[in-house]
């Protein structure tokens, strides 16, 4: 089979959820036997790139040669950065596929990528996008962003979901009524393993993104709670750091804020290397995921799979991936001491800890192993080449 994606996120160029899942399907698609294509928008390449890099033959495109021209729809002039270069990526995504011969396209709803359906068998796969989430959180939606999303989801043959919930969410917020499947991202649970080395019994880790969404400042609120009860908890924060802006303002406020105690308690460890996530998760006591909103919840997910206990959101994805009380517990983000509470209760209880973490560790295996799933999706596509989906 021969299978392309549609990815501007395609490591080594900066990515997040998107393009971790891309990579690792596309690799594991290659270990079943497929052929396996990416193409996206690169900002750190000046002229077409193409090469294969380990397996995967890789097309990475400058920026649309038309960026500086926009379309009218009506009497709406859209901004060419959802147009053109959506339709410049919608045409060399058709020209790859008719000259490689691919037998199913797949690209993403986040903003909508493609402007032109660019194959005769194109799956649309739900990651959450700006549209979902915002509905989720009861915020304004972008006019535009909603109507690029919405027309690259209705242009599917087939809609693909990594959870339930962000495909209920997805339809209601774009007023669609689309049957989907539910795909769950998967985890290499080889690479993602516990650890022989002893667990810190007082470090609490975070990984992910800085930013409201994933419930960093709730954890902040929660932190001196912790520490009147468990003194000696330490948290490390991982994830790429905000550097100007809103969110850094937002982020140096809410240390400042913090009880002296608590500053010192709190490690902002930067982003990490992907392969050095395992460690740290191997490593910790608790692994505490507090999302406001929360598509699948990747990294909760590699945290169990190193047997580490989570604490996760109560919300969105949160009770798929973790059964309360058996493989993790769950808490409302924005109940601080519901939160706090959570944590300190693993922190304290090292036999909860140890049968949480041994717990996660077989539901990561049973449900969530990238090998089973990337059988999964390869028969989904071959279902859909049959026409029986």
């Amino acid at each position: 089979m021969r299978v392309l994606f549609v990815c501007s996120e395609y490591t080594p160029a900066l990515h997040g959820g998107i393009g971790t899942f891309v990579y690792t399907l596309a690799h594991h698609l290659l270990e079943l036997g497929h052929q396996v294509w990416v193409v996206g928008i690169d900002t750190s390449v000046d002229a077409p790139k193409v090469g294969s890099e380990g397996g995967v033959m890789v097309t990475r495109l400058p920026h649309s040669p038309w960026s500086r021209v926009g379309v009218r729809i009506g009497r709406r002039r859209l901004s060419p950065s959802y147009v053109m270069e959506r339709l410049y990526l919608s045409r060399q995504v058709a020209r790859i596929a008719r000259e490689n011969n691919i037998e199913v396209v797949e690209s993403y709803d986040w903003s909508g990528p493609l402007w032109a359906k660019p194959h005769k068998r194109l799956v649309v796969r739900l990651h959450g996008a700006n549209s979902a989430n915002a509905f989720y959180e009861g915020l304004p939606q972008s006019r535009l962003l909603r109507f690029v999303e919405k027309r690259n989801v209705a242009m599917a043959d087939r809609v693909v979901s990594v959870s339930r919930h962000i495909g209920d969410v997805t339809m209601q917020a774009l007023g669609l009524n689309r049957q989907f499947t539910v795909i769950y991202n998967g985890v290499d649970t080889k690479r993602f393993r516990p650890a022989d080395a002893a667990r810190d019994q007082f470090e609490v880790v975070y990984v992910g993104s800085i930013t409201r969404r994933k419930g960093v400042f709730d954890l902040l609120n929660a932190i001196p709670l912790v520490l009147e009860r468990v003194p000696e908890a330490r948290f490390r924060l991982v994830g790429t750091l905000p550097v100007r802006g809103e969110l850094r303002s937002a982020l140096d406020s809410a240390l400042a804020n913090l009880p002296e105690r608590a500053r010192r308690a709190v490690v902002l460890a930067g982003r990490m290397r992907h392969e050095q996530l395992p460690a740290v998760y191997s490593r910790a006591a608790a692994a505490v995921f507090p999302s406001r909103a929360e598509a699948f919840g990747l990294t909760c997910v590699e945290a169990m799979a190193c047997g580490a206990p989570v604490v996760m959101t109560s919300r969105a994805s949160g009770p798929e991936l973790v059964e309360d009380g058996v493989s993790g517990l769950l808490a409302e983000p924005a109940d601080t001491e519901q939160l706090a509470g959570a944590i300190v209760r693993l922190l304290r209880d090292p036999k909860l800890r140890e049968t949480l973490g041994r717990n996660a560790r077989v539901r990561a295996v049973e449900c969530f192993d990238v090998r089973k799933l990337a059988k999964r999706n390869a028969e989904f596509y071959e279902e859909l080449i049959d026409g029986r989906v």
